[in-house]
């Protein structure tokens, strides 16, 4: 996913998530828990994971882990 300036990729399955400004050099970091996470998107200047039990978190980011928030719902 494009957003913000950079490239931000989930590995499926994980909590790994990939970055990288040119598309090229990429860099780790995870995203937080230790949950399956499955996707990731870009819209309204938020980063924006969903994970395979349905948990979600956002970041301005997308990078930091502390600056990853879980989203509260309420279904």
């Amino acid at each position: 996913m494009y957003g913000s300036g950079k490239f931000v990729a989930i590995a499926d399955g994980s909590n790994v998530v990939a970055y990288s400004t040119d598309g090229m050099s990429w860099s780790l970091s995870t995203l937080p828990g230790a949950l399956t996470w499955r996707t990731i998107s870009y819209g309204n200047g938020l980063f924006a994971a969903m994970a395979a039990d349905g948990a979600t978190a956002y970041s301005e980011d997308g990078v930091r882990l502390d600056k990853w928030r879980f989203c509260e719902y309420d279904w």
